[in-house]
């Protein structure tokens, strides 16, 4: 005969309170003091329970899910950095109970039609954006629905006036580094194979002597 699961009567019972605190520990810890919350915990981890998801998400009306486009990882560092991103991002949610729901999109327009989906349907409580570009429609649309979402990649061109928050690499810098570090190695004309941008001239602030230049190939 199976075992009978533990139910949080038997945790409320083990840990001297009311099932409406055991509840209160799980899904609003702050109304909470610590010391009852510990007799809580230690309550669950020695009757080893496990709270029913489902019934959990339909009382809080929370999903415990983050949205994430998966886009066809790009050769190189870009697609190492979003490898080793969608890992870390993946990791973290567990270990904050979350769960990371992926979803596919061929451009922007189509994106909306699944960030609509997910949001009427419920699955997500909020999403991460990434492969941010100028223009991009998907945070006015997050706005206007009052939908929670952070990005991996810069607001551009509102770096300094977007209300999301979010996160980048910071290329000025490397490649300032980059280019310091050749400069006071003896090089006056750096070159930078940079990708499908198109060819430039940036001139880089040389210490004493003729300024370098670099020179984007």
């Amino acid at each position: 005969m199976a075992a009978r699961a533990v139910t949080i009567q038997d945790v409320a019972r083990r840990a001297g309170v009311s099932t409406q605190t055991v509840s209160n520990v799980l899904n609003n810890p702050e109304r909470v003091r610590p010391a009852t919350a510990r007799r809580v915990h230690s309550a669950i981890d020695a009757l080893g329970y496990r709270a029913h998801a489902a019934a959990r998400r339909l009382r809080t009306r929370r999903s415990d899910t983050i949205g994430l486009r998966l886009a066809p990882l790009p050769a190189g560092i870009s697609g190492t950095i979003l490898d080793v991103f969608l890992h870390e991002v993946t990791v973290r949610a567990a270990e904050l109970g979350l769960r990371i729901l992926l979803y596919t999109a061929a451009d922007r327009e189509e994106e909306i039609v699944r960030l609509r989906e997910l949001v009427a349907s419920g699955d997500v409580d909020g999403f991460i954006l990434t492969d941010t570009q100028a223009g991009d429609p998907r945070p006015a649309w997050l706005n206007e629905q009052q939908v929670p979402y952070v990005s991996f990649g810069r607001p551009w061109g509102a770096e300094e006036t977007a209300t999301h928050p979010w996160v980048d690499v910071d290329g000025a810098a490397g490649t300032r580094a980059a280019a310091e570090y050749l400069i006071d190695s003896g090089a006056r004309r750096v070159a930078s194979s940079a990708g499908p941008t198109p060819p430039a001239r940036v001139p880089l602030d040389a210490r004493g002597g003729a300024p370098p230049w670099w020179i984007a190939a």
